[in-house]
Protein backbone atom coordinates (compact mmCIF):
# COMPACT_ATOMS: atom_id res chain seq x y z
CA UNK A 1 0.00 0.00 0.00
CA UNK A 2 1.50 3.25 -0.93
CA UNK A 3 2.23 5.61 1.73
CA UNK A 4 0.66 9.60 1.43
CA UNK A 5 2.21 12.22 2.16
CA UNK A 6 1.76 15.89 2.33
CA UNK A 7 3.92 18.84 1.99
CA UNK A 8 2.88 22.38 3.09
CA UNK A 9 5.05 24.60 0.82
CA UNK A 10 4.84 24.57 -3.34
CA UNK A 11 7.81 26.44 -4.04
CA UNK A 12 11.30 24.61 -4.88
CA UNK A 13 12.20 22.91 -1.53
CA UNK A 14 8.43 21.15 -1.48
CA UNK A 15 8.57 20.48 -5.14
CA UNK A 16 11.89 18.63 -5.31
CA UNK A 17 10.74 16.75 -2.44
CA UNK A 18 7.31 16.07 -4.06
CA UNK A 19 9.29 14.57 -7.21
CA UNK A 20 11.54 12.09 -5.55
CA UNK A 21 8.54 11.16 -3.81
CA UNK A 22 6.41 10.23 -6.27
CA UNK A 23 9.40 8.57 -8.09
CA UNK A 24 9.46 6.21 -5.36
CA UNK A 25 5.65 5.47 -6.00
CA UNK A 26 4.77 7.86 -2.86
CA UNK A 27 1.24 9.72 -2.92
CA UNK A 28 1.65 13.13 -2.55
CA UNK A 29 -0.41 16.63 -2.00
CA UNK A 30 1.41 19.79 -2.25
CA UNK A 31 -0.36 22.78 -0.29
CA UNK A 32 0.78 26.17 -1.63
CA UNK A 33 -0.84 29.28 0.29
CA UNK A 34 -0.50 31.41 -2.68
CA UNK A 35 -3.70 31.39 -4.81
CA UNK A 36 -2.25 31.85 -7.94
CA UNK A 37 -1.65 28.86 -10.31
CA UNK A 38 1.19 30.62 -12.21
CA UNK A 39 3.73 31.85 -9.76
CA UNK A 40 5.83 34.57 -10.90
CA UNK A 41 9.68 33.80 -10.66
CA UNK A 42 11.12 37.65 -11.69
CA UNK A 43 13.26 36.18 -14.20
CA UNK A 44 15.66 36.08 -10.48
CA UNK A 45 18.59 33.78 -10.86
CA UNK A 46 19.97 30.66 -9.49
CA UNK A 47 23.19 29.40 -9.50
CA UNK A 48 23.06 25.71 -9.76
CA UNK A 49 25.34 24.06 -7.82
CA UNK A 50 26.21 19.93 -7.41
CA UNK A 51 23.15 19.28 -4.96
CA UNK A 52 21.05 20.50 -7.64
CA UNK A 53 22.85 19.08 -10.46
CA UNK A 54 23.04 15.62 -9.13
CA UNK A 55 19.51 15.89 -8.12
CA UNK A 56 18.06 16.51 -12.03
CA UNK A 57 20.20 13.73 -12.83
CA UNK A 58 18.49 11.38 -11.45
CA UNK A 59 14.83 12.51 -11.03
CA UNK A 60 14.40 15.02 -14.13
CA UNK A 61 12.26 13.16 -17.28
CA UNK A 62 12.17 16.69 -18.89
CA UNK A 63 15.69 16.57 -20.51
CA UNK A 64 15.13 20.33 -21.96
CA UNK A 65 18.53 22.82 -21.28
CA UNK A 66 17.87 24.37 -18.09
CA UNK A 67 21.38 26.42 -17.64
CA UNK A 68 23.64 29.24 -19.33
CA UNK A 69 27.43 28.44 -18.46
CA UNK A 70 30.31 30.10 -16.77
CA UNK A 71 33.89 29.66 -17.06
CA UNK A 72 34.17 30.93 -13.74
CA UNK A 73 34.83 34.19 -11.44
CA UNK A 74 35.86 37.01 -12.05
CA UNK A 75 36.09 40.04 -9.18
CA UNK A 76 36.65 43.75 -8.65
CA UNK A 77 36.15 45.54 -11.94
CA UNK A 78 37.86 48.41 -13.21
CA UNK A 79 36.59 51.34 -14.55
CA UNK A 80 37.09 49.62 -18.02
CA UNK A 81 35.49 46.49 -16.71
CA UNK A 82 38.25 44.55 -16.82
CA UNK A 83 38.74 42.22 -13.49
CA UNK A 84 41.86 42.06 -10.88
CA UNK A 85 42.03 38.39 -10.91
CA UNK A 86 39.84 35.90 -12.20
CA UNK A 87 39.99 32.16 -12.50
CA UNK A 88 38.17 28.91 -14.52
CA UNK A 89 35.45 27.07 -11.89
CA UNK A 90 32.90 26.53 -14.72
CA UNK A 91 29.35 27.46 -12.90
CA UNK A 92 25.92 27.09 -14.60
CA UNK A 93 23.32 29.56 -13.83
CA UNK A 94 19.30 29.35 -14.19
CA UNK A 95 16.38 31.22 -13.70
CA UNK A 96 14.00 30.37 -10.46
CA UNK A 97 10.99 30.48 -12.79
CA UNK A 98 12.43 27.83 -14.97
CA UNK A 99 13.67 25.72 -12.19
CA UNK A 100 9.83 25.90 -10.81
CA UNK A 101 8.41 25.02 -14.13
CA UNK A 102 10.47 22.00 -14.68
CA UNK A 103 10.26 20.75 -11.18
CA UNK A 104 5.94 21.17 -11.57
CA UNK A 105 6.09 19.46 -14.84
CA UNK A 106 8.15 16.57 -13.02
CA UNK A 107 5.82 16.55 -9.97
CA UNK A 108 2.22 16.44 -11.52
CA UNK A 109 2.45 17.27 -15.77
CA UNK A 110 2.01 20.74 -15.52
CA UNK A 111 2.73 22.55 -18.77
CA UNK A 112 3.90 25.66 -19.82
CA UNK A 113 6.12 28.27 -21.85
CA UNK A 114 9.17 26.88 -20.42
CA UNK A 115 7.98 23.23 -20.88
CA UNK A 116 5.20 22.93 -23.64
CA UNK A 117 5.07 18.85 -23.19
CA UNK A 118 5.82 16.35 -20.36
CA UNK A 119 7.09 12.69 -21.02
CA UNK A 120 5.14 11.74 -17.69
CA UNK A 121 3.13 8.20 -17.22
CA UNK A 122 -0.47 8.31 -17.23
CA UNK A 123 -0.22 6.65 -13.69
CA UNK A 124 2.01 9.26 -12.09
CA UNK A 125 0.12 12.62 -12.15
CA UNK A 126 -2.01 10.59 -10.43
CA UNK A 127 -0.03 10.45 -6.99
CA UNK A 128 0.61 13.67 -7.40
CA UNK A 129 -1.80 16.61 -6.43
CA UNK A 130 -0.90 20.42 -6.49
CA UNK A 131 -3.62 22.72 -4.56
CA UNK A 132 -3.05 26.49 -4.35
CA UNK A 133 -4.48 29.01 -1.99
CA UNK A 134 -4.47 25.91 0.97
CA UNK A 135 -3.23 28.21 4.27
CA UNK A 136 -2.23 25.31 6.55
CA UNK A 137 -3.66 26.64 10.24
CA UNK A 138 -2.93 23.41 12.35
CA UNK A 139 -0.99 20.35 12.57
CA UNK A 140 -1.46 17.36 14.94
CA UNK A 141 -0.02 13.84 15.75
CA UNK A 142 -2.52 11.42 15.72
CA UNK A 143 -0.82 8.62 16.86
CA UNK A 144 0.40 6.63 13.30
CA UNK A 145 -0.66 9.43 11.39
CA UNK A 146 -0.80 13.08 11.13
CA UNK A 147 -3.25 15.49 10.86
CA UNK A 148 -3.38 18.81 8.09
CA UNK A 149 -5.88 21.40 8.37
CA UNK A 150 -5.70 23.85 5.97
CA UNK A 151 -8.42 26.80 4.56
CA UNK A 152 -9.27 26.69 0.79
CA UNK A 153 -9.44 30.17 -0.48
CA UNK A 154 -11.16 28.80 -3.86
CA UNK A 155 -13.98 27.22 -1.78
CA UNK A 156 -14.09 29.30 1.21
CA UNK A 157 -13.99 26.23 3.46
CA UNK A 158 -11.82 24.37 6.00
CA UNK A 159 -10.34 20.71 4.58
CA UNK A 160 -8.58 18.05 7.08
CA UNK A 161 -5.99 15.76 5.17
CA UNK A 162 -4.29 12.57 7.64
CA UNK A 163 -0.73 12.23 6.30
CA UNK A 164 1.78 8.94 7.22
CA UNK A 165 4.37 11.72 7.09
CA UNK A 166 4.56 15.35 6.31
CA UNK A 167 7.24 17.64 4.66
CA UNK A 168 6.89 21.18 5.90
CA UNK A 169 8.91 23.46 3.39
CA UNK A 170 6.85 26.30 3.70
CA UNK A 171 9.74 29.32 4.18
CA UNK A 172 11.44 31.16 6.92
CA UNK A 173 8.19 33.88 7.37
CA UNK A 174 5.47 31.07 7.64
CA UNK A 175 3.03 31.04 10.78
CA UNK A 176 3.20 27.20 10.81
CA UNK A 177 7.24 26.84 10.99
CA UNK A 178 6.70 28.63 14.52
CA UNK A 179 4.96 25.46 15.94
CA UNK A 180 7.96 23.55 15.44
CA UNK A 181 10.42 26.44 15.93
CA UNK A 182 9.47 28.72 18.45
CA UNK A 183 12.79 29.78 19.04
CA UNK A 184 13.88 30.23 15.29
CA UNK A 185 13.28 33.86 15.19
CA UNK A 186 15.14 36.09 12.28
CA UNK A 187 16.85 39.64 12.42
CA UNK A 188 18.04 41.81 10.03
CA UNK A 189 21.47 41.19 9.03
CA UNK A 190 22.47 44.70 8.73
CA UNK A 191 22.21 44.74 4.92
CA UNK A 192 19.82 44.80 1.86
CA UNK A 193 19.65 43.73 -1.66
CA UNK A 194 18.94 45.68 -4.61
CA UNK A 195 17.84 42.95 -7.53
CA UNK A 196 17.07 43.33 -11.31
CA UNK A 197 17.39 42.16 -14.75
CA UNK A 198 18.33 43.49 -18.09
CA UNK A 199 18.02 41.65 -21.21
CA UNK A 200 21.39 41.16 -23.13
CA UNK A 201 20.57 42.76 -26.24
CA UNK A 202 19.03 46.18 -24.05
CA UNK A 203 22.57 47.01 -23.36
CA UNK A 204 25.44 48.08 -25.42
CA UNK A 205 27.80 45.44 -26.54
CA UNK A 206 31.25 46.82 -25.01
CA UNK A 207 29.22 46.30 -21.69
CA UNK A 208 27.52 43.03 -22.56
CA UNK A 209 30.69 41.39 -23.07
CA UNK A 210 32.47 42.03 -19.83
CA UNK A 211 29.62 39.95 -18.20
CA UNK A 212 29.03 37.04 -20.74
CA UNK A 213 30.09 33.59 -20.05
CA UNK A 214 31.73 34.74 -16.19
CA UNK A 215 30.35 34.86 -13.10
CA UNK A 216 31.32 38.42 -11.36
CA UNK A 217 32.12 39.61 -7.88
CA UNK A 218 32.92 43.32 -7.71
CA UNK A 219 32.90 45.63 -4.43
CA UNK A 220 32.23 49.14 -5.08
CA UNK A 221 34.32 50.75 -2.36
CA UNK A 222 33.82 50.53 1.65
CA UNK A 223 30.25 51.11 2.67
CA UNK A 224 28.67 50.73 -0.68
CA UNK A 225 28.53 47.07 -0.47
CA UNK A 226 29.25 44.94 -3.67
CA UNK A 227 27.89 43.32 -6.69
CA UNK A 228 27.07 39.88 -8.11
CA UNK A 229 26.16 39.76 -11.80
CA UNK A 230 25.51 36.33 -14.38
CA UNK A 231 23.79 35.59 -17.39
CA UNK A 232 20.55 33.65 -16.81
CA UNK A 233 17.76 32.00 -19.15
CA UNK A 234 14.25 33.87 -19.18
CA UNK A 235 11.50 32.17 -17.22
CA UNK A 236 9.83 30.98 -20.11
CA UNK A 237 13.23 29.00 -20.99
CA UNK A 238 14.88 31.10 -23.85
CA UNK A 239 18.37 30.51 -23.75
CA UNK A 240 19.31 32.54 -27.28
CA UNK A 241 22.12 34.74 -27.01
CA UNK A 242 20.62 38.61 -27.25
CA UNK A 243 17.37 36.77 -25.31
CA UNK A 244 19.40 36.15 -21.95
CA UNK A 245 18.68 37.88 -18.84
CA UNK A 246 21.78 39.58 -17.38
CA UNK A 247 20.91 39.25 -13.47
CA UNK A 248 22.34 41.37 -11.13
CA UNK A 249 22.09 41.81 -7.09
CA UNK A 250 23.55 44.49 -5.30
CA UNK A 251 23.98 43.85 -1.61
CA UNK A 252 24.17 47.51 0.24
CA UNK A 253 25.21 47.93 3.90
CA UNK A 254 22.24 49.87 5.70
CA UNK A 255 21.78 50.60 9.66
CA UNK A 256 18.60 49.00 10.87
CA UNK A 257 17.35 52.67 12.01
CA UNK A 258 18.43 54.35 9.16
CA UNK A 259 16.49 56.81 7.16
CA UNK A 260 18.04 55.43 4.17
CA UNK A 261 16.59 51.70 5.07
CA UNK A 262 13.17 53.06 5.84
CA UNK A 263 13.30 54.86 2.84
CA UNK A 264 14.47 51.78 0.61
CA UNK A 265 11.71 49.35 2.52
CA UNK A 266 8.92 52.41 1.75
CA UNK A 267 7.07 51.30 -1.42
CA UNK A 268 4.91 53.65 -3.98
CA UNK A 269 1.77 53.17 -1.35
CA UNK A 270 3.51 54.28 1.56
CA UNK A 271 3.82 50.99 2.63
CA UNK A 272 6.89 49.72 4.98
CA UNK A 273 7.66 46.62 4.13
CA UNK A 274 9.33 43.86 6.08
CA UNK A 275 10.59 41.44 3.91
CA UNK A 276 10.71 42.34 -0.05
CA UNK A 277 9.63 45.42 -1.71
CA UNK A 278 8.25 43.53 -5.38
CA UNK A 279 8.92 44.61 -8.42
CA UNK A 280 6.70 47.34 -9.47
CA UNK A 281 6.17 49.12 -5.87
CA UNK A 282 10.08 50.29 -5.82
CA UNK A 283 9.42 54.20 -5.24
CA UNK A 284 10.86 55.93 -7.77
CA UNK A 285 12.84 58.67 -6.06
CA UNK A 286 14.57 55.91 -4.12
CA UNK A 287 15.17 54.24 -7.12
CA UNK A 288 16.90 57.13 -8.76
CA UNK A 289 18.63 57.56 -5.75
CA UNK A 290 19.97 54.49 -6.03
CA UNK A 291 21.20 54.50 -9.98
CA UNK A 292 23.18 57.79 -9.27
CA UNK A 293 24.87 56.20 -6.77
CA UNK A 294 25.91 53.84 -9.16
CA UNK A 295 26.88 55.90 -11.63
CA UNK A 296 29.26 57.98 -8.83
CA UNK A 297 30.58 54.96 -7.61
CA UNK A 298 30.38 51.59 -9.85
CA UNK A 299 32.09 51.01 -12.98
CA UNK A 300 30.66 52.32 -16.39
CA UNK A 301 29.45 48.53 -17.09
CA UNK A 302 27.44 48.10 -13.85
CA UNK A 303 26.02 51.20 -13.92
CA UNK A 304 24.30 50.53 -17.29
CA UNK A 305 22.44 47.44 -15.70
CA UNK A 306 21.06 49.51 -13.01
CA UNK A 307 19.71 52.20 -15.67
CA UNK A 308 18.62 49.77 -17.99
CA UNK A 309 16.33 47.88 -15.20
CA UNK A 310 12.94 48.73 -15.66
CA UNK A 311 11.47 47.12 -12.45
CA UNK A 312 14.03 46.40 -9.60
CA UNK A 313 12.99 44.98 -6.13
CA UNK A 314 14.69 45.24 -2.51
CA UNK A 315 14.69 42.38 -0.01
CA UNK A 316 16.04 43.07 3.69
CA UNK A 317 18.61 40.66 4.34
CA UNK A 318 17.84 38.44 7.40
CA UNK A 319 19.51 35.75 9.90
CA UNK A 320 18.21 33.49 12.09
CA UNK A 321 19.06 34.46 15.91
CA UNK A 322 19.16 30.85 17.52
CA UNK A 323 20.31 28.26 14.76
CA UNK A 324 17.68 25.43 15.04
CA UNK A 325 19.08 22.33 16.90
CA UNK A 326 16.07 19.72 15.50
CA UNK A 327 14.83 19.14 12.40
CA UNK A 328 12.22 15.83 13.10
CA UNK A 329 9.14 15.97 14.66
CA UNK A 330 6.09 13.98 15.80
CA UNK A 331 8.16 10.88 15.82
CA UNK A 332 9.90 11.07 12.23
CA UNK A 333 6.53 11.73 10.80
CA UNK A 334 7.54 15.55 10.17
CA UNK A 335 10.42 16.70 8.25
CA UNK A 336 11.67 20.31 8.27
CA UNK A 337 13.09 20.88 5.20
CA UNK A 338 14.36 24.32 3.16
CA UNK A 339 14.07 27.83 4.43
CA UNK A 340 11.59 26.71 7.12
CA UNK A 341 14.38 24.67 8.44
CA UNK A 342 17.10 27.75 8.22
CA UNK A 343 17.22 30.16 5.59
CA UNK A 344 21.20 31.02 4.38
CA UNK A 345 21.83 34.28 3.39
CA UNK A 346 21.16 34.57 -0.23
CA UNK A 347 25.17 36.39 -1.00
CA UNK A 348 25.97 32.40 -1.06
CA UNK A 349 23.41 31.12 -2.96
CA UNK A 350 22.67 28.12 -1.52
CA UNK A 351 18.87 28.55 -0.96
CA UNK A 352 17.94 25.82 -3.21
CA UNK A 353 21.04 23.70 -3.10
CA UNK A 354 20.05 23.05 0.90
CA UNK A 355 16.96 21.87 -0.31
CA UNK A 356 18.30 19.60 -2.50
CA UNK A 357 20.90 18.30 -0.06
CA UNK A 358 18.04 17.63 1.92
CA UNK A 359 15.73 15.83 -0.48
CA UNK A 360 18.52 13.61 -0.98
CA UNK A 361 19.40 12.86 2.06
CA UNK A 362 15.95 11.78 2.80
CA UNK A 363 15.77 9.97 -0.28
CA UNK A 364 18.37 7.48 1.95
CA UNK A 365 15.87 7.78 4.57
CA UNK A 366 13.26 6.18 1.96
CA UNK A 367 15.46 3.51 0.94
CA UNK A 368 16.52 2.36 4.68
CA UNK A 369 20.07 3.10 4.18
CA UNK A 370 20.12 5.63 6.89
CA UNK A 371 17.67 6.53 10.06
CA UNK A 372 15.53 9.54 9.99
CA UNK A 373 18.20 10.25 13.38
CA UNK A 374 20.56 10.41 10.99
CA UNK A 375 18.88 12.49 8.54
CA UNK A 376 18.63 14.99 10.77
CA UNK A 377 21.77 15.23 12.13
CA UNK A 378 23.51 15.78 8.56
CA UNK A 379 20.96 18.49 7.29
CA UNK A 380 21.60 20.17 10.52
CA UNK A 381 25.21 19.99 9.69
CA UNK A 382 24.90 21.31 6.46
CA UNK A 383 22.37 24.39 7.31
CA UNK A 384 24.41 24.78 10.18
CA UNK A 385 27.64 25.33 8.53
CA UNK A 386 26.08 27.24 5.32
CA UNK A 387 24.76 29.55 7.32
CA UNK A 388 28.12 30.96 9.06
CA UNK A 389 29.66 31.07 5.83
CA UNK A 390 27.03 33.42 4.54
CA UNK A 391 28.05 35.37 7.65
CA UNK A 392 32.01 35.20 6.75
CA UNK A 393 31.16 35.67 3.34
CA UNK A 394 28.88 39.36 4.09
CA UNK A 395 32.22 40.32 6.44
CA UNK A 396 34.66 39.70 3.47
CA UNK A 397 32.83 41.89 1.29
CA UNK A 398 30.83 44.33 3.15
CA UNK A 399 31.86 44.05 6.93
CA UNK A 400 35.32 44.92 8.77
CA UNK A 401 38.50 42.70 9.55
CA UNK A 402 37.86 42.32 12.85
CA UNK A 403 34.38 40.93 11.86
CA UNK A 404 35.81 38.66 9.32
CA UNK A 405 38.62 37.31 12.11
CA UNK A 406 35.90 36.70 14.19
CA UNK A 407 33.54 35.18 12.54
CA UNK A 408 36.64 32.87 10.95
CA UNK A 409 37.39 31.75 14.05
CA UNK A 410 33.79 30.37 14.96
CA UNK A 411 33.44 28.96 11.60
CA UNK A 412 36.67 26.89 12.67
CA UNK A 413 35.34 26.12 15.87
CA UNK A 414 31.57 25.00 14.28
CA UNK A 415 34.41 21.85 12.01
CA UNK A 416 35.87 21.33 15.08
CA UNK A 417 32.60 20.95 17.21
CA UNK A 418 31.61 18.44 14.21
CA UNK A 419 34.58 16.74 14.74
CA UNK A 420 32.93 15.60 18.73
CA UNK A 421 29.60 14.94 16.82
CA UNK A 422 28.44 18.50 17.28
CA UNK A 423 25.71 19.53 14.81
CA UNK A 424 25.93 23.34 15.67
Amino acid sequence: MAMYVVVIGGSLAGLLHGVMLTRHGYSVTILEQDPSPAREGFDAGIMVKEEVLEFLQKHDRMKRELYVPAEGPQFNLNQDGRPKFSFVKPASLTSWGLLMSTLRANFDGRVSKAIPVTPLSDKEPDRAKFINGASVTDIKDLGEKVQVQYEDAKTESTEILLADFVIVGSGSKASIRSIFLPEAERQYAGYIAWRGTVREDFIEEHHKQVFLNKLTFSSVGKGFGYFVVYVIPTDDGDLTPGNRLINWVWYTPLLRDSEKLSNAMTDINGTRHLGTVPRGLVHPNVWERQQALASSVCPPCISALLNSTQRPFVTMVEDVVKPPSQAVFYGNKVFMVGDALNAPRPNIGVSTSQAAYQCLQLEKVIRGTISAKEWEKRVLRYSNAKRLFGVLYAELWIGSWAGFIWVLCKYIMFFVRQRFGFTG
